[in-house]
């Protein structure tokens, strides 16, 4: 009776755990089907914080951008994330996104000063460079600006014609760096479109800082000086800027010249310099300008001499001739025009005519070292009597002036047409010995290189002297199509 009472209970108990544990192989997975789906973000949350925190910790196929996307994604609130998110894209070359994030850590109010010279970089590398410069002066406003982007926003303001602000650059950058003689010269350059005499004391301060300036900033004075003998704005700015092309800083000139245009719209000679100069610089072929200075004075030195450059450069020699014939009659004491006659009549398919008018030259104008290194290179260059004309030519220059690098260029030039490869590299060797940056011996001596099929040399002298050639020249275009021949 007793052992029968007691079991009872004992037996409604166990059967009430043994319906609470079926009921929990139920609830059970409930509850973890529960936490999973309504805690997704913790454990997400979790791998892309340990993403972002060490790229090892990364999934298979996921990267620290994806990781603060996910981020950003569960908590968009935190703010400081795309910050972050904005600079790892940056790191990683991924402006589109950079700018995207880094913009929005801007309206957020949490771009700092290393998000905001980031951000203007990517301004630049999408291709908004208008954007970029706004960001990167208003960062040199705020004495953020890193010293080293002083150079490249001053180069981009001048680009645009922002003269105004590109001095106000290059204050600002000698202020930062008193004893960096690249601002003192830029300050200097972008100075002469104002205050030609301010400018040279500035230039003056940078010949100090660096002498081999001093040659170039000599010869500016004395044509700043001769410019103001006359009271003529235009003629002072004309002037000035030819002599800038003339030591290389075409772009200070163009906007020298463009002023000269803007003083006196009826200066011929003017509108043939900007055109010339415009495309030096890249900004079209400067037809337009060069069209009006023939219109306003057609009969013009400086102005036909410029049109038959600009002829030559298009690759029609017929109409260069026309302009060199009228030269030539004009000026027949000035050689120059005859040669460039003679090279002109050559490229427009009549070497053997061309070869007479070289002839006559050397003949009438013997004295000149010039002539006897035209007459040698004109013989190279069409295949005329290379080894009796052309090889007597270049000997008579070299007996005139042994280390002239036009006639060691020029002697160099006979031997390669010789197929002579060996001498030929031993003048263009001489010739570079004596200027060690000169574009047209770099070029030959590439060609020797390829001759004697040593390629590394030879692409190590044509990439040399595409560097050191303007991109306008037809030199430059050479050398690209003599390259893109080498390429696999």
């Amino acid at each position: 009776m007793y052992g029968r009472n007691q079991l009872r209970p004992r037996n409604a108990e166990f059967a009430r755990i043994i319906k609470l544990m079926n009921k929990a192989k139920i609830i059970i997975p409930l509850i973890l089907v529960l936490i999973l789906g309504i805690f997704p973000v913790e454990i997400n949350l979790y791998t892309a914080g340990q993403c972002v925190g060490d790229v090892v910790s990364c999934p298979s196929g996921v990267t620290q951008l994806d990781a603060y996307a996910t981020m950003i994604k569960m908590q968009p609130w935190r703010s400081e994330l795309w910050l972050m998110a904005g600079k790892t894209a940056f790191e990683m070359g991924e402006w589109t996104q950079a700018e995207e994030f880094l913009t929005i850590a801007e309206e957020k109010g949490v771009l700092d000063r290393q998000g905001k010279q980031m951000l203007a970089e990517v301004y630049l590398n999408i291709g908004d460079i208008d954007t970029g410069i706004e960001q990167m002066l208003m960062l040199m406003q705020r004495g953020q600006l890193p010293a080293q982007d002083y150079r490249e926003l001053y180069a981009m303001l001048l680009d645009q014609f922002r003269v105004v602000e590109a001095e106000e650059v290059a204050l600002t950058w000698v202020e930062e760096e008193p004893r960096s003689a690249d601002a003192q010269l830029f300050l200097g350059l972008v100075q002469l479109t104002r205050d030609h005499f301010s400018a040279i004391k500035n230039l003056e301060i940078a010949t100090a800082l660096e002498p081999e300036l001093q040659g170039f900033v000599r010869d500016l004075d004395l044509v700043i000086v001769q410019a103001h003998l006359l009271d003529d704005g235009a003629y002072q700015q004309l002037l000035i800027g030819r002599e800038l092309s003339n030591q290389g800083y075409p772009l200070y000139a163009e906007i020298l010249v463009a002023q000269a245009v803007k003083m006196n719209d009826q200066y011929a000679e003017a509108w043939a310099m900007l055109g010339e100069l415009q495309q030096q610089n890249g900004r079209g072929d400067g037809l337009a300008a060069l069209e009006t200075a023939v219109q306003l004075a057609p009969e013009s030195t400086l102005v036909q001499s410029l049109m038959a450059v600009y002829w030559q450069r298009q690759g029609d020699p017929t109409q260069a001739m026309d302009y060199y014939e009228q030269l030539s009659t004009r000026q027949p004491e000035e050689f120059r025009w005859q040669v460039e006659l003679a090279k002109a009549t050559a490229d427009a398919g009549d070497i053997p005519a061309g070869y007479e008018l070289i002839l006559d030259v050397r003949d009438t104008f013997s004295d000149e070292i010039e002539v006897w290194i035209e007459t040698a290179n004109f013989c190279a260059a069409y295949g005329m009597d290379v080894g009796t004309a052309g090889l007597d030519s270049a000997r008579e220059a070299l007996s005139r002036d042994q280390d002239n690098v036009d006639a060691l260029t020029a002697m160099g030039n006979v031997f390669f047409a010789l197929s002579d490869f060996d001498s030929a590299q031993r003048y263009y060797d001489r010739g570079i010995n004596e200027e060690p940056q000169n574009a047209m011996l770099h070029f030959m001596l590439g060609r020797v290189y390829l001759e004697k099929e040593n390629t590394t040399l030879a692409i190590y002298h044509l990439e040399l002297a595409q560097a050191l050639s303007p991109s306008y020249s037809t030199l430059f275009a050479q050398i690209e199509r003599t390259l893109e021949a080498l390429a696999p």
